[in-house]
């Protein structure tokens, strides 16, 4: 899969100005290290003109998009708006005050805030006895598991998700559903092992979480 599987590296900035983009980053930095040298002037007009070139082609490509897109449709409407320069929805914090009355204004320890209230709340009451009624704690009864078998399994990795994503052991599911009946007695030989063995594979104890974006502001 490595080896004829094709991949490629995708970096992307969040800015709430869409013309942001590689070039303007390197003319701010330029500029940034140029302070206080005798080429600050210099770098501070480079970087205003690149800003100025970056937003004008912005504008062209803008233009081009909304000619391609159905008029009063969502997506020509949030073209035409930035296009406008109008601002978009935020999701900023406000200040958060602590439980000794101080005002939290950092970016970082605001999260470190709420990182605590959420942690807080994720915990266990205390247990207490039920006084109405006379219930017996009922003890945790383990099931029958079925012994997988080929037929089986073949027909579960069939009806995969082809554009699920893939964890740390790098199988991607696309692979599994198209390859199904043939990779069926390796994935019941698997199966049958760790039903006997009582253990996952060590690969298997990693997941990766992803965060995924849905509204509000970008960064």
């Amino acid at each position: 899969m490595h080896d004829c599987i094709g991949k490629r590296t995708i970096t992307e900035f969040k800015s709430t100005h869409p013309w942001v983009n590689e070039s303007v980053v390197a003319a701010v930095e330029r500029k940034n290290f140029a302070k206080g040298t005798l080429e600050e002037e210099e770098a501070a007009i480079a970087c205003s003109e690149t800003l100025l070139d970056e937003f004008q082609d912005f504008v062209v490509r803008t233009k081009e998009e909304l000619k391609s897109l159905q008029h009063g449709s969502k997506l020509w409407w949030q073209k035409s708006k930035q296009l406008m320069g109008e601002p978009t929805k935020l999701s900023s914090i406000l200040a958060l005050k602590t439980e000794d009355g101080t005002w939290i204004l950092e970016s970082g320890g605001k999260a470190d805030l709420l990182a605590k209230t959420f942690s807080g709340k994720y915990v266990l009451s205390a247990q207490e006895e039920n006084s109405y009624s006379d219930l017996q704690i009922s003890s945790l009864v383990q099931r029958e598991v079925p012994e997988p078998t080929e037929p089986l399994v073949a027909e579960i990795t069939s009806k995969l998700k082809e554009e699920s994503g893939t964890g740390p052991d790098d199988l991607p599911a696309r692979v599994l559903k198209r390859f199904a009946n043939i990779l069926a007695i390796p994935i019941v030989i698997l199966l049958r092992i760790i039903l006997r063995t009582g253990r996952w594979p060590e690969l298997w104890l990693e997941h990766w979480i992803c965060p995924l974006y849905k509204r509000g502001a970008v960064f």
